[in-house]
């Protein structure tokens, strides 16, 4: 079957068959061994090394990264926080005022109270009624008059304030010292009087008119009075006086006279008032200790 005529139609059919897979089988993808041997040696023949080019030869290796712009950015920031601890920082003057004033009106209205007291004396009610006054009205001259502290006009207004203040501390410091050495020299002779060989009715006469005529009771009234003036004073005057005082020491090359002759006045003042409420404490005590002594010589106990 294979040996067709050469010029018969199928031997022509057979020979372009052939023809077609020769020409197949040499243009086949299979490598040789010398293509391998190719490419093992050069494995990219066309191109250079990765690490020995660079895409972009003239860019930093972060093109997004700005020195200055982030010092910038920082500074900002840095700014920011500064200007929110500023606002921390001036909530909290503003709370602690309003807590402040809060006090202070509720100080206020307890010494109202207690000067319209019935049982208050004429002569303390008017004394405190003027010291009161004063205290308010050097207030208002030293803290709201003048964007400076302690400018001289204010300096000027406030003396008289501040005068007025201090004479009637000056005045109730030395009632106090006086009715304290009365009390000091009652408890002497109420003790030697205790010690006379008399009967226990006649030394007990004695020693109750010695008492009466000689001490003058202390009053709760009155020491409340003082107690509530020291805390009005202090949060009035005393207080914001030093603070805004010592800040501007801080920067005062050459202070004058005149401011520093008005805040010995405002530490005087507050030392006299301690002084008050102390003898006054002083003046109780010895007032119960001497009871005790006259109910003792009675026979009887507190």
């Amino acid at each position: 079957m294979d040996d067709l005529p050469p010029g018969s139609r199928l031997a022509v059919v057979r020979s372009q068959v052939a023809m077609d897979s020769e020409s197949e089988d040499s243009e086949s993808t299979t490598p040789t061994s010398a293509d391998t041997a190719n490419t093992e040696t050069e494995p990219f023949p066309d191109t250079e090394p990765l690490h020995e080019t660079e895409p972009f030869p003239d860019t930093e290796p972060f093109p997004e990264y700005d020195e200055s712009e982030c010092e910038m950015l920082a500074s900002c920031i840095a700014a920011e926080k500064r200007h929110e601890e500023a606002w921390i920082y001036a909530f909290s003057k503003t709370a602690q005022h309003e807590i402040r004033m809060a006090h202070v009106q509720v100080v206020l209205e307890q010494l109202r109270d207690l000067l319209a007291d019935p049982e208050m004396l004429p002569d303390i009610r008017k004394q405190f009624i003027t010291i009161i006054n004063a205290t308010l009205q050097f207030n208002l001259v030293i803290f709201h008059q003048s964007p400076e502290f302690l400018a001289p006009k204010e300096i000027k207004d406030a003396e008289f304030d501040l005068e007025t203040i201090l004479n009637h501390v000056e005045f109730i410091k030395e009632m106090l010292r006086e009715q304290l050495e009365t009390a000091e020299q009652v408890s002497f002779a109420l003790d030697d009087v205790s010690k006379e060989a008399t009967s226990t009715y006649e030394r007990l006469c004695k020693m109750s008119s010695l008492f009466t005529k000689a001490m003058k009771k202390p009053r709760y009234l009155e020491r409340r009075l003082l107690a509530l003036y020291m805390d009005m004073y202090e949060e009035w005057v005393h207080n914001p006086f030093l603070l805004l005082r010592n800040r501007q020491l801080l920067n005062e090359q050459n202070p004058t006279p005149e401011r520093t002759k008005l805040s010995r006045r405002v530490l005087v003042i507050w030392e006299l008032m301690n002084s008050c409420i102390e003898t006054y404490g002083t003046l109780t005590w010895l007032t119960r200790d001497q009871t005790t002594v006259l109910h003792a010589n009675d026979g009887l106990s507190l």
